[in-house]
């Protein structure tokens, strides 16, 4: 695994690679402190296999560092993790292009869970962040982010349908969850329904990214 963590926090950049480690001791990593440093490296190297990228860095602007990143890297999943716990950036971020947005105050199971999901080439942010408008101000009053959310969805749907949900956070297609679940796809599609209109999802993708927030190890 072949990985560029992107963070101006020295610190940090050395909790990204333990953890990294943890799931490829093998794992080749660089480094980047500012959006200058990863656009050099992104000029000189494209086989990276994820980029962790912080939003706020010296050199570009937030989003503008992430669509040049993005521009950079077409083909990489790039998760950003910011310490910005608001909607307003997590949707822009995820409607940029990044495969997942983590808050660097989640614990090291969320995170770990997080990246997994995203090399396996599903998609990750907190439902909380993505359920609601941003106020463009960060929001570090809840300590257990989504709960309420959970709690909702967990009202409203079926135990089949939590099924469902849980395979579709994988980025499953009709017919595997079909296969895993002993079900006609015809019976998946409905289940498929029901969680979109629970979600208040506007589509499938925006679904997977909310569900793969829901769904916990």
């Amino acid at each position: 695994m072949h990985v560029l963590i992107a963070d101006d926090h020295g610190l940090f950049r050395e909790g990204c690679k333990l953890l990294l480690q943890e799931l490829d001791p093998k794992a080749s990593i660089a480094e980047a402190s500012d959006f200058n440093e990863v656009q050099e490296i992104l000029k000189s190297q494209n086989d990276f296999d994820l980029i962790l990228l912080d939003l706020k860095m010296p050199g570009l602007g937030e989003i503008e560092g992430l669509r040049r990143t993005r521009e950079l890297a077409p083909a990489t999943p790039i998760v950003v993790v910011s310490a910005l716990e608001d909607p307003y950036y997590a949707q822009r971020v995820m409607s940029s292009g990044a495969a997942g947005y983590i808050p660097k105050s989640a614990n090291h199971s969320v995170i770990f869970n997080a990246i997994k999901l995203i090399l396996a080439g599903g998609h990750y942010v907190p439902p909380d962040l993505m359920s609601s408008t941003g106020t463009k101000k960060p929001n570090l009053g809840d300590a257990k982010p989504g709960k309420r959310f959970v709690d909702d969805v967990e009202k409203v749907l079926t135990p089949r349908q939590l099924d469902v949900m849980r395979h579709l956070a994988k980025g499953d297609s009709n017919k595997k969850i079909a296969e895993k679940l002993g079900l006609s796809e015809g019976t998946v599609k409905v289940h498929v329904a029901a969680i979109l209109k629970a979600l208040n999802a506007a589509n499938r993708t925006q679904a997977v990214i909310m569900a793969s927030g829901f769904v916990r190890e």
